[in-house]
């Protein structure tokens, strides 16, 4: 469990590092955009492990902070509040994956971060009423949302992996895993917004024209 919140971690802190690695508007949104549709993509194919770890890194606050986000199409723009929406609905309920009908018996991956929240929740407070019974709604609770992850685990995809996409994706984690998002943000002026010198003039003339004026 300790290993599978870690590679989320690692895929967040590397969805962060790509985007800001790049030096050029075109090439950050063209990063960004696809890391949405990615994500999308999981969604649709109830991978929710690697699509909330991939909003986990676009909602990185130096993320949130670049101005490539005012360049977005209006369907990136949609992806992302559908997105937000799905990761709002999943932390809602705890049976969230499972209320469709037959939602049970389609290929699952739960987002360990959120199923543990859930399961966290389910702890808070005592195990015993004040008469000594056991609180059994309490317990069914955290066993049904422990056995999500066997029901889930009985229904595999119908397609090989990627193997050397695997490969590529693991060197590249691998190579920002030790790098800070922040230090490799101050490497590129694309990331950071823009003031003309024009405006700066601008401003000043404004305030010692109304100060001549007083």
């Amino acid at each position: 469990m300790q290993q599978m919140i870690q590679f989320s971690n690692q895929v967040s802190h590397w969805v962060a590092a790509e985007i800001v690695s790049c030096s050029s508007v075109k090439s950050q949104t063209a990063v960004l955009s696809k890391l949405l549709f990615t994500a999308q993509t999981c969604k649709d194919m109830r991978n929710y492990a690697t699509c909330m770890s991939i909003l986990e890194g676009l909602e990185n606050l130096v993320i949130k902070q670049l101005p490539i986000w005012k360049n977005l199409s209006a369907k990136c723009v949609t992806v992302m509040e559908d997105l937000t929406s799905t990761r709002i609905f999943l932390k809602s309920d705890v049976g969230a994956l499972l209320s469709n009908k037959d939602s049970h018996m389609y290929p699952t991956i739960p987002s360990v971060v959120l199923l543990l929240l859930h399961i966290q929740q389910c702890e808070i407070g005592g195990f015993k009423l004040a008469n000594g019974m056991y609180k059994w709604s309490k317990m069914r609770s955290i066993c049904n949302a422990i056995d999500q992850v066997r029901i889930f685990k009985n229904h595999l995809y119908g397609f090989d992996p990627e193997i050397d996409l695997q490969e590529v994706l693991v060197q590249r984690m691998k190579e920002f895993c030790d790098q800070d998002v922040h230090q490799i943000a101050a490497q590129h002026d694309t990331n950071y917004h823009r003031m003309s010198s024009g405006g700066i003039v601008g401003a000043f003339r404004k305030m010692k024209g109304k100060l001549q004026s007083k």
